[in-house]
């Protein structure tokens, strides 16, 4: 299907969205080219290429996807995750919470830097189309959610790895809930947003 996109791409100049929405989703995820490469070698090929759209709708696209894979990972860990790190013993709790933090520090790294990258460039090229506030909206929600981690979440993790407590693990639950609703809701407003923007 790659192959196909490309071929129709370099032939005419133009494909549709969900063919452009692939390409983009097949650069970032499946061979981990950096978007704006892409959004570059893109560019050169498309017909109706405009700067702007072109790399405000790459940038809509990569944190769109980074931001729903944010979401299933934080609900997963809210909903299973967490109950089951609350109920593990005293003994093991130290040794369970470093394995979980190296862990997942390897599957939302890059989803996290995504998101980031690609909230900066919506700020500064919005798509057309998309309504001004949706991305200053985005960006407040993706700093209540990386500022619950860094100042609930990773303190608690911390503090479960030196002196373990079967508190901690309760308390992660609770404080996890802000976080979970804000990526939630980012989740929501990038697909507004999106749905604005390829109209």
């Amino acid at each position: 299907m790659v192959d196909a996109c490309m071929r129709s791409l370099n032939e005419t100049g133009w494909i549709n969205f969900r063919m452009r929405a692939l390409l983009v989703s097949f650069a970032s995820y499946d061979l981990w080219l950096d978007w704006r490469w892409t959004a570059r070698h893109l560019a050169q090929a498309f017909i109706d290429y405009e700067a702007s759209p072109v790399t405000g709708s790459v940038a809509l696209l990569a944190g769109l996807a980074a931001t729903w894979m944010m979401v299933g990972v934080i609900w997963f860990v809210q909903v299973v995750h967490y109950p089951l790190l609350a109920m593990v013993g005293v003994d093991r709790a130290s040794e369970i919470a470093v394995e979980h933090q190296r862990r997942t520090g390897q599957v939302v790294g890059v989803p996290m830097a995504i998101e980031g990258v690609s909230t900066l460039v919506l700020l500064a090229t919005r798509p057309a189309g998309v309504f001004w506030l949706w991305p200053w909206v985005a960006a407040v929600l993706l700093a209540v959610a990386l500022g619950c981690t860094v100042l609930l979440s990773v303190p608690l993790h911390a503090q479960m790895a030196s002196q373990p407590t079967p508190k901690v693990g309760h308390r992660l639950v609770r404080t996890n809930w802000p976080r979970t609703c804000a990526w939630t809701l980012r989740g929501l407003v990038l697909v507004v947003m999106a749905a604005q923007a390829w109209a």
